[in-house]
């Protein structure tokens, strides 16, 4: 983050989810940089980004959630799985997007298929 800073680079997340969960998101993690909800999923639609179980747990997956597990992180179960993955069919997998300056630059666009 030190080096994004110097650089002049800003870190935005952008989660599929409620408001509530981008708060507890940025309580949790300490994260600093903005944070935005998009509880549509548009963003998600938009960029193509994938969708599904079977997307969500991969053998490397399940490899990180016990090793996370192990290493005390825990998720808050009623806010972000049960109330949006399990109620919403969510299973929303992230990218990474390098855009800028201006608004229609994106240099980089990772899409996890």
């Amino acid at each position: 983050m030190d080096i994004m800073d110097a650089s002049g680079v800003a870190l935005v997340l952008i989660g599929p989810g409620s408001i509530d969960q981008a708060k507890s998101f940025s309580e949790k993690s300490k994260f600093e940089g903005e944070i935005y909800a998009d509880p549509t999923h548009l963003s998600y639609e938009a960029l193509n980004f994938v969708s599904g179980v079977l997307t969500t747990f991969t053998p490397n997956a399940g490899l990180k959630i016990i090793q996370l597990y192990l290493e005390g992180y825990r998720q808050h179960w009623k806010l972000s799985f049960e109330k949006d993955t399990v109620s919403r069919g969510g299973w929303k997998q992230g990218g990474t997007i390098v855009a800028g300056p201006g608004k229609n630059n994106i240099s980089y666009l990772h899409n996890p298929l």
